[in-house]
C-alpha cells in the first residue's frame, strides 16, 4: 500500500510586502539565536535555512513565516522578497538524506541518480501545492495572476537546497542591484528552472551531458550576474 501523503498549509497566506520576520527562540532552533560576533553572524546567516529543515515539527514556526509543510518539506516566506509573492521550499533533513546531501543543488545531483530525481520530483509536488495557493491569493488580492517561476540559484548564497517559488513582476522591494535582478532573470541562465533541471534526468540524456550539467561550474555561472 502506498504511503499516505499529507501537506498542511496556512490559511493566512502571503504576508504584506516588506514584512520583516524575526522568529523567536521558542519558534526556531538554538542556531537562530543572535550571534555575538561578525563571524558567528555570517555563519548563522549561511545556515539559517538548514535550521528550519532540521525541525522535527515545522508547525511550531509562526504562521507569518510558514506557508506549508509536509513529511518531506517546509515552505517559508523569503525574508527579503524580490517579488510580491516569494517563498522558499526546503526539503527536510530526514533519512535517507543528510544535511551534507542537501547542502545545495550540486550536492543533490551528486546523489545516486534515481535518489536525486525522486527528491526533486517531491520538491515539485509540494511546490505545486504552494503555487496554487499563491495564484488563488493573487486573484483574491489583485484580480490578476502573474506568472510564477520555480527554480534554484546556480550558486546559492545560503546553505541547504531551497527552491524559489515566486511571482515574476519582481516588485518585492529587495531588488537593490543588477546582481539581484540577474540572479532571478528567467532566461539569463543563473536561475535554474526546476522543470529544466528535472529534464536532465530524461532517459535519452547522455550520462556525460548529465555529468557536465550537474557539476555546476561556479565561476561560469557567476559571470552571468555581471551581464547587462
Amino acid at each position: 500500500m502506498a504511503p499516505t501523503y499529507n501537506i498542511a498549509c496556512s490559511t493566512r497566506l502571503v504576508p504584506p510586502v516588506h514584512h520583516r520576520l524575526k522568529p523567536t527562540d521558542q519558534e526556531t532552533t538554538q542556531s537562530h539565536r543572535p550571534p555575538k560576533s561578525p563571524a558567528r553572524a555570517r555563519m548563522a546567516h549561511l545556515t539559517v535555512l538548514r535550521g528550519y529543515a532540521e525541525l522535527a515539527d515545522p508547525a511550531i514556526l509562526p504562521l507569518e513565516l510558514r506557508l506549508c509543510h509536509s513529511d518531506f518539506s517546509v515552505t517559508i516566506i523569503d525574508k527579503y522578497p524580490k517579488s510580491m509573492f516569494h517563498y522558499l521550499l526546503l526539503p527536510r533533513i530526514k533519512p535517507p538524506y543528510t544535511a551534507a546531501n542537501l547542502r545545495d543543488l550540486r550536492t543533490v545531483l551528486q546523489l545516486p541518480r534515481e535518489q536525486a530525481k525522486t527528491l526533486l520530483q517531491n520538491m515539485r509536488r509540494d511546490a505545486l501545492v504552494a503555487k496554487a495557493l499563491i495564484e488563488e491569493e493573487m486573484l483574491n488580492r489583485h484580480d490578476f495572476k502573474w506568472d510564477i517561476q520555480m527554480g534554484f540559484h546556480a550558486v546559492p548564497s545560503m546553505e541547504h537546497i531551497h527552491l524559489h517559488i515566486m511571482s515574476t513582476e519582481f516588485n518585492g522591494g529587495f531588488i537593490k542591484s543588477k546582481k539581484h535582478l540577474n540572479s532571478f532573470h528567467p532566461t539569463l541562465g543563473f536561475f535554474l528552472h526546476l522543470d529544466d533541471v528535472l529534464s536532465w534526468f530524461d532517459p535519452d540524456v547522455e550520462p556525460t551531458w548529465f555529468a557536465m550539467k550537474s557539476d555546476i561550474d561556479k565561476n561560469e555561472y557567476e559571470k552571468l550576474l555581471k551581464e547587462d
